[in-house]
């Protein structure tokens, strides 16, 4: 009302202004602004607002979605651990933790210990990377065989050299509570194997260790477990749970049925 006040032959009336900025909370809020620009030109049957239509659609949606991650159709799903704007790979690592899938019986080594001792270690063991930690158990850094070959010539030294003088103190870690869509990103990234896992970035305590095999692995699982054509099966074995899948013919169905009391214990005869 101001500009058209000021300049009325060249500013639009208020009722535009009004129109425009009607679909410009359209788009905003949905994170549709065709669908915004589609619905105003129908109701307004104008072409004269098409352009500034447009660019304000344009502009807010931009602007809300640099606020807000989720529209109002998709927010309630967020807040519930849904996001449907990534692919049902990423939705799926972002529902496992590190500490679902972490191992916790693992091989370290100390950082004292000398050339030729850590030699006979990494030979008796299958492993090819080993956290090397202090006697707090907190992590100093990662150390694989390949890392030897640059001492091993020099035989002078193997009374001398320990764990410690070799390691590389820059490592990557992770915690427990970080999704497997930042670690797939990290194993991708530094193009390694495995990563330890600490209890937090300010003690670095070695908990864990989790391999990108580890990763795949309960991708793979979790991915039979969300399939409708598939049933999880967990048996006892040697006093330990061992989970398989089943999968289901197309004709048979799973349903979960309410036991009476009194059947319990019973066979099914």
């Amino acid at each position: 009302m101001l500009f058209h006040h000021l300049d009325p032959l060249h500013i639009a009336p208020s009722g535009a202004y009004a129109i425009v900025g009607m679909g410009a909370f359209v788009a905003a809020t949905t994170y549709g602004p065709l669908t915004a620009i589609i619905i105003l030109f129908e109701m307004t049957n104008d072409y004269l607002i098409i352009l500034p239509l447009m660019f304000s659609c344009v502009i807010s949606t931009w602007l809300a979605k640099t606020l807000m991650r989720d529209s109002i159709y998709t927010m309630k799903l967020s807040r519930r651990g849904l996001r449907l704007r990534h692919g049902k790979e990423e939705q799926i690592l972002e529902s496992l933790q590190v500490k679902d899938v972490m191992r916790i019986d693992y091989d370290t080594i100390n950082e004292k210990t000398h050339l030729q001792e850590l030699i006979n270690i990494m030979m008796a063991k299958r492993a090819t990377h080993f956290p090397i930690v202090d006697n707090s158990k907190k992590l100093k850094g990662m150390l694989s065989i390949h890392d030897l070959k640059e001492v091993l010539q020099e035989e002078r030294l193997s009374d001398i050299l320990v764990a410690a003088d070799i390691v590389n103190p820059q490592i990557d870690f992770i915690t427990p509570d970080e999704n497997l869509v930042e670690v797939m990103k990290r194993f991708g990234l530094h193009d390694i194997e495995q990563i330890p896992v600490v209890n937090n970035s300010r003690d670095l305590k070695l908990i864990g260790l989790l391999t990108k095999r580890d990763l795949l692995a309960a991708y793979n699982r979790e991915i039979l477990r969300v399939s409708d054509n598939y049933v999880k099966v967990v048996q006892e074995v040697e006093d330990s749970l061992r989970a398989d899948y089943l999968e289901l013919h197309r004709d048979y169905r799973l349903s979960s049925i309410h036991i009476p009391r009194a059947f319990v214990g019973k066979t099914l005869r």
